[in-house]
């Protein structure tokens, strides 16, 4: 499993951003509320979203 996930954070990190399925899972491992970080993650993955706008 750490080798899958460790294979996930490479790409992620490749292309800028986490899923949100692997933002709960990294969470979940860290203590944090899961929610928020896929909310987040749903957030960023969303380059036009107005939520995002300053």
């Amino acid at each position: 499993m750490f080798t899958e996930r460790g294979v996930s954070v490479a790409q992620a990190k490749k292309r800028g951003r986490l899923s949100p399925v692997l933002a709960g899972t990294i969470a979940i491992e860290l203590g944090e509320e899961p929610q928020r970080w896929i909310a987040i993650a749903a957030l960023e993955a969303e380059k036009e979203s107005p939520l995002l706008a300053s």
